[in-house]
């Protein structure tokens, strides 16, 4: 049976209720595909898609590894999964388009370092261009690279930038499906699945270019990120580092939240898929929904 080219599902003519329906034998794309890449439209999948499947398969090909995460989705559940990938590897902070422009790339990149053990990094962005011939380096050094990283990272889009190739990309989670193999430019390229995470809110898009916003949350006001809120028994400096279309709310504390997390000096709060506050000062807040939430040493302070 012959794959979608999109989303390398396996194509079925028979049933369109199931996942790689196309109601048209011989077509090159799955009716999903088709209606992402023509209408923006998109239906929620049956198919679901394990980490740990995923894992087994990255590392079944043994091939070397390009795992692709933006800033605002770098936290210790995507980097434990980093950790396993048994082969070489090398992170790729995508989207670096994103990143503020008075953070200087080499700071961030010795913390990101340090903070999470790696060894190779790399920045890349798909709309400026910037990172690319380290990019080819890497493709040239390896010959056959695996694309991997959570979903919505931009592994087909950087795949489509280098290559001209038109695999399915799109906002949603879980745009491919199976492992895409292609043999372009003379390079063996594999798009992996991307990785799930319990996302705080799936309906929110992470949009535009991150613009750092220092505010004073009064003590008996709350932070609010969407469902989560944040409060201290004293006052709050803070900065956000949220997506513009990402806009936090103060209001009173209506009732006292049970996790309590202790910060230190030049700490981060990492909110699942939407960003991170930045804390100077030592303190300790107390958090709902804690499951959505990541405390590391600051990737942005200066140590």
């Amino acid at each position: 049976m012959s794959k979608c080219k999109g989303c390398g599902i396996t194509l079925q003519s028979l049933d369109s209720s199931k996942v790689g329906y196309t109601p048209k034998e011989g077509s090159k794309l799955c009716e999903r595909c088709f209606k992402i890449t023509n209408y923006n439209y998109h239906e929620k999948e049956s198919k679901t898609i394990d980490n740990n499947q995923i894992i087994k398969g990255i590392n079944h090909k043994k091939c070397a590894t390009m795992f692709l995460c933006d800033i605002l989705n770098l936290n210790s559940n995507m980097m434990e999964i980093y950790d396993v990938i048994n082969e070489p590897k090398v992170l790729v902070i995508t989207k670096s388009d994103m990143i503020p422009k008075n953070i200087k790339l080499e700071t961030l990149e010795k913390n990101i370092k340090r903070i999470y053990n790696v060894e190779n990094l790399l920045f890349v962005s798909s709309l400026n261009g910037y990172g690319k011939r380290t990019v080819w380096d890497y493709l040239d050094k390896f010959g056959k690279v695996l694309f991997a990283g959570p979903t919505s990272s931009g592994k087909s889009s950087l795949i489509n930038y280098l290559f001209d190739t038109d695999l399915t990309v799109s906002n949603y989670k879980n745009t491919t499906q199976e492992f895409i193999s292609l043999k372009v430019g003379g390079y063996e390229v594999i798009d992996a699945p991307g990785f799930n995470e319990d996302y705080l809110n799936d309906n929110v898009k992470q949009k535009g270019y991150i613009n750092p916003k220092t505010v004073i949350v009064k003590k008996g006001y709350s932070l609010s990120i969407g469902n989560v809120e944040i409060y201290a028994n004293k006052d709050l400096n803070v900065t956000l580092f949220f997506p513009k279309n990402i806009l936090p709310i103060t209001r009173k504390v209506k009732k006292t939240f049970e996790t309590k997390v202790d910060l230190q000096n030049q700490s981060d709060l990492v909110i699942s898929n939407l960003g991170f506050i930045y804390f100077k000062d030592s303190t300790t807040l107390h958090i709902s929904n804690s499951g959505y939430i990541d405390v590391r040493e600051s990737i942005v302070g200066v140590k």
